[in-house]
């Protein structure tokens, strides 16, 4: 499989993704700060441009619950297999997204979810 079909694979589990310099207009910040923050999920792209997945946006700010996820997988996941999870349905969240958990006010069940992840690929 070639790098433009893996590509298409992710980006249609994922969703479309900001710019750096996008992402920081949508927050209503400098690009330098949000490029430091922890709490945002940030995938470097085949020409090492960093890039914010819109799913973990919403009303111009970062969805609650999604920084707290974000900082506990980053422990022991890369940010595309974050960004696969958020993504991803969970039979443990009655087969929704964690994305879907948190916009639905669930942001504990996620990150009780988030940190059993963690605690099992931390061994």
């Amino acid at each position: 499989m070639g790098a433009e079909a893996v590509d298409t694979i992710w980006a249609a589990q994922i969703g479309p993704a900001l710019a750096e310099a996008d992402a920081a207009r949508l927050l209503g910040r400098s690009p330098q700060a949000i490029s430091t923050d922890p709490r945002l999920l940030r995938i470097v792209d085949r020409t090492e441009r960093h890039l914010y997945p819109v799913v973990q946006f919403d009303d111009g700010k970062q969805l609650s619950g999604v920084g707290d996820a974000v900082v506990l997988l980053s422990r022991s996941l890369l940010p595309l297999t974050i960004a696969s999870w958020l993504t991803a349905p969970n039979r443990a969240l009655a087969n929704r997204t964690p994305v879907r958990a948190l916009l639905a006010g669930d942001a504990d069940a996620v990150c009780v979810l988030a940190s059993r992840l963690v605690s099992t690929t931390s061994h």
